[in-house]
């Protein structure tokens, strides 16, 4: 109805794929700059400030990746929340004074509401979850 859901089995527990970015795959840093006498020492500091670089970029991409997972189960829960809604309101519109199952109908309407208040709380939970 207007929405994608991803349709993922197991859609909590997707890893983000983490692959070694370019700068970090090499680990021979180019020291044609540095004097000799100071070329061991330098070469070190610039080998470890490059792997201080690495792995902070390994936490970004691996937050990232947790990031967009969290945002595709929201998205997919909103998906599932517009879904109910739009059978509501169809469901809503076929009750009509005097029909023998309004009372019927009625119970499932408000079971529907009870889910979709669940799932609004979970979203809001997830949200929550990622912007602290």
């Amino acid at each position: 109805m207007g929405c994608t859901r991803t349709k993922t089995p197991g859609r909590h527990k997707i890893p983000y794929p983490q692959t070694p970015s370019s700068e970090c795959s090499s680990k021979a840093l180019s020291t044609d700059l540095i004097p000799p006498t100071d070329q061991t020492t330098l070469e070190d500091k610039l080998n470890l400030i490059q792997q201080e670089i690495c792995d902070s970029r390994a936490a970004v991409e691996l937050q990232l990746g947790t990031l967009t997972t969290d945002i595709n189960i929201i998205r997919d829960d909103h998906c599932i929340l517009s879904d109910r809604v739009q059978t509501m309101k169809k469901t809503l519109a076929t009750l009509l004074p005097g029909q023998p199952e309004k009372a019927t109908m009625v119970s499932q309407l408000r079971r529907q509401v009870k889910q979709l208040q669940e799932l609004a709380e979970d979203a809001e939970g997830h949200a929550q979850r990622n912007s602290a």
